[in-house]
């Protein structure tokens, strides 16, 4: 056990204060104020499995952590140093959820209904022999230090082909796939994976302390926006401040495949990528390491019925407010009648008609829209195993004859990125090789898996 010594930091001492790095870099940066401050939008009250309406209009949070539990900034550094290093700060011990505990230590009467900073400073909770382990000083330092960190950026040309031994075009032509839409040939990973965010308020972030007045004005790094982001929606301007973060700040929910965590939960913040090339292994509980990745990506897709069939009735296209509205039964058998993990999703995948959207769906795709993505709910299934759908499609080019694929997928297995793994799947062996070229050329610091100085990982399969 031991204590870090205690600094009192004040003003732009703060930004000089690099002296302690456990915490992983992925944490360096806000997207803007709230993401520092305590009253951050929590998702930490949403229990596992997230509402089956869950695209769209599931918790979007600033939040930190797997499922957006953290609040701020502040709670991910005295949670790491009290859950990784056994350094309890004060403001750990301050936490509505340690009441019952310090009432037990005697560090507060049988009456509180909370713990001051000063009962906490003069508590040892732990019962290490050491109180103020981690000052809220020291706590504000860690945070300076993390918000002064440089954001990852895509690995330069040389760290590619020399670090990586990437193909730097095949890198560049993966991240033109990587953001794609399906209907444009590629797998729309960047509904989920934003490629860019701007920042709201400007590029200070105003870092506050516990014990003194005022603000600790801090000038982040960020990254700019390029022609592609502007022309995408995603930035007004050239050059405007944010960040290539490749996250959307949205829990979803990920299917059986990519369970983990006590509880085992399925509904997760989207994982960044912006450091995926410097840190591995892959995934959430550290399952796909070394040449996974593809196994990664493919874990997306959740799990399909196996004994699921669809068979598609003859559609009807008729003119409703002066636009054609097609309708067309669907048959779906071989439906669980034992137990079923209820609801039954109906997604739409794979190539569709141009301009078609469904009208009666009962969930948005990941970008909000109607497109692949969205689905139908089977609510109970009938004993002989077999549900009837009617799907309403908004069908700009007024043919009866629409394309579409289903996927059919239980609660348990459903996954809202369904329909971009199988179009990844789709992709050529050549343009997922891409793909993941450009995933792997996003790093920290240039450098190539974390702490190694530049040791090229294994191929990549």
């Amino acid at each position: 056990m031991f204590s870090i010594r205690k600094i009192e930091i004040t003003g732009q001492q703060a930004s000089r204060l690099g002296y302690i790095g456990f915490i992983s870099a992925r944490h360096s940066l806000h997207l803007t104020q709230k993401l520092i401050n305590a009253g951050a939008v929590s998702c930490a009250s949403i229990a596992p499995p997230l509402p089956v309406t869950s695209t769209g209009n599931g918790c979007s949070t600033f939040a930190h952590g797997t499922v957006g539990s953290i609040a701020s900034l502040r709670a991910v550094t005295f949670g790491a140093a009290n859950n990784h290093l056994g350094v309890q700060a004060p403001e750990f011990i301050t936490q509505a959820a340690q009441l019952a505990a310090t009432k037990a230590a005697g560090c507060v009467p049988a009456s509180a209904t909370s713990v001051s900073m000063a009962q906490a400073i003069a508590c040892d909770l732990d019962a290490d022999g050491v109180r103020n382990e981690l000052s809220p000083g020291e706590v504000t330092a860690l945070v300076a230090f993390m918000a002064n960190l440089p954001v990852p950026r895509q690995a330069d040309d040389d760290e590619m082909f020399t670090h990586l031994g990437l193909s730097p075009l095949d890198a560049y032509e993966g991240r033109s796939i990587f953001r794609k839409t399906m209907a444009n040939g590629g797998a729309r990973c960047a509904s989920c994976h934003t490629v860019f965010r701007p920042f709201l308020n400007g590029t200070t972030l105003n870092l506050t302390n516990p014990e003194t007045p005022g603000v600790i004005p801090i000038q982040v790094d960020y990254h700019t926006a390029d022609p592609d982001d502007v022309a995408d929606g995603l930035a007004q301007n050239v050059g405007d401040p944010g960040l290539r973060i490749y996250g959307d700040f949205k829990l979803h929910k990920m299917g059986s495949l990519m369970k983990n965590g006590i509880p085992s939960r399925d509904t997760m913040k989207t994982a960044e990528l912006w450091d995926a090339g410097a840190v591995f292994p892959w995934g959430r509980d550290g399952r796909w390491v070394g040449t996974q990745l593809m196994d990664t990506i493919l874990a997306h897709e959740g799990v399909s019925i196996p004994t699921a069939t669809v068979t598609k009735g003859r559609g009807t296209t008729k003119m409703v407010n002066g636009l054609a509205m097609t309708s067309q039964p669907v048959s779906i058998c071989g439906l669980p009648t034992s137990s079923p993990s209820l609801p039954i999703h109906v997604v739409l995948t794979g190539q569709m008609t141009a301009g078609l959207t469904a009208a009666n769906a009962t969930t948005a795709d990941p970008d909000g829209g109607f497109r692949q993505g969205a689905g139908w709910l089977i609510n109970s299934v009938p004993a002989g195993g077999c549900a009837t759908l009617t799907m309403s499609f908004n069908n700009p080019g007024g043919t009866s004859a629409v394309q579409y694929g289903l996927a059919i997928q239980d609660h348990n297995g459903y996954s809202e990125a369904v329909a971009s793994a199988q179009a990844f799947k789709a992709l050529s062996s050549s343009d997922q090789a891409k793909v993941m070229s450009f995933i792997r050329a996003q790093v920290i610091g240039g450098k190539v898996g974390e702490g190694s100085g530049l040791t090229p990982p294994p191929v990549v399969k």
